[in-house]
């Protein structure tokens, strides 16, 4: 991916509980994959706040933490199958119209 990633644990120290959120917000729109790793070494967010943040986003790993962190452990699971199953059925999809493609141009 080649992005310099986040040094959680030194921007963890320098924030407040609103100012975390914010970040987060921002990580959402800018480095959505950092995301679960700073939730992660972070701690005095909202849950609540963050895991909106991050839904809205279709960051499924950071909201499925935040759901087990929020005791709701079963939630955060059927959320990861649901967004695999989406990938899986994307990823058929593609490789049915690229085999039709091949089949045209052979013919």
């Amino acid at each position: 991916d080649g992005s310099p990633g986040v040094d959680a644990g030194g921007v963890r120290g320098m924030l407040d509980a609103k100012a975390q959120e914010e970040y987060v917000g921002l990580m959402c729109k800018f480095a959505p994959r950092d995301i679960l790793a700073f939730l992660v070494a972070s701690d005095g967010y909202s849950l609540e706040r963050c895991l909106k943040a991050v839904t809205d986003a279709g960051v499924t790993p950071a909201a499925a933490y935040l759901l087990e962190r929020m005791g709701a452990t079963e939630e955060g699971m059927l959320m990861i199958r649901n967004d695999l199953a989406q990938k899986m059925g994307q990823l058929r999809e593609s490789m049915a119209l690229g085999g039709g493609v091949r089949e045209r141009q052979e013919a």
